[in-house]
């Protein structure tokens, strides 16, 4: 699985940070790697272990979860396997493609929505030039 900062792992539990180091990691309760920086690492299956399942993100949207662990994963991956960075990018990518692309089919309606508007808003107009023409002004 992947392996996480004790901030985020205290983010993903619900916990304090605090909590995780004194209650969890010191007592031996919870079990955690050095990272290439000497800051501690904790696998997120050992939460799993440990905690059960993850704090639900009720405030965040779908695309915002998923995009939150697409950059978790590419954080976590880029030392061990460029192959698995480069998917999540393109799923990522991707991701943003389909959005794009939705965004621009709105646009797209709206343009559409605005231009038959217009078009009856000058039709209404000609036919109301034409019913004002009296016969006996010739003139105009």
């Amino acid at each position: 699985m992947a392996l996480v900062s004790v901030a985020e792992a205290a983010r993903l539990v619900g916990k304090n940070r605090k909590t995780l180091y004194g209650t969890y990691i010191k007592t031996g309760r919870l079990s955690c790697v050095l990272g290439e920086n000497g800051e501690k690492n904790i696998d997120t299956s050992e939460l799993l272990r440990v905690f059960g399942s993850f704090k639900e993100k009720s405030i965040l949207s779908d695309e915002t979860v998923l995009d939150d662990v697409l950059t978790l994963q590419v954080e976590n991956h880029k030392e061990h396997n460029q192959d698995t960075l480069s998917a999540v990018k393109i799923a990522m990518l991707e991701t943003e493609n389909t959005q794009l692309k939705a965004r621009l089919e709105d646009k797209d309606k709206h343009i559409a929505s605005i231009e038959n508007a217009m078009r009856l808003l000058e039709n209404n107009s000609e036919k109301r030039q034409e019913q004002n023409h009296v016969w006996w002004k010739f003139w105009k």
